[in-house]
């Protein structure tokens, strides 16, 4: 399962906070493309890996909005 974020709302620094803070509790796998940055978690069966994903979303929305001084 691929997690896909548009490079559009999400700023860079954010999504690798993000890797980095989620790679203490499971192995990040990280690619992008020129819209998307695509994050999975490979090793982890289908309901952690949607739990994780969804968590690791919110913080690398929550990351995104503290850098922008959004919140």
């Amino acid at each position: 399962m691929e997690s896909r974020f548009d490079k559009r709302i999400y700023l860079p620094e954010a999504i690798e906070e993000a890797i980095e803070a989620f790679s203490e509790v499971a192995e990040v796998s990280f690619s992008e493309d020129e819209k998307e940055y695509v994050i999975s978690f490979p090793g982890l069966d289908l309901s952690d890996e949607e739990i994780i994903a969804g968590e690791f979303g919110n913080y690398a929305i929550a990351a995104t909005k503290i850098k922008k001084n959004l919140i």
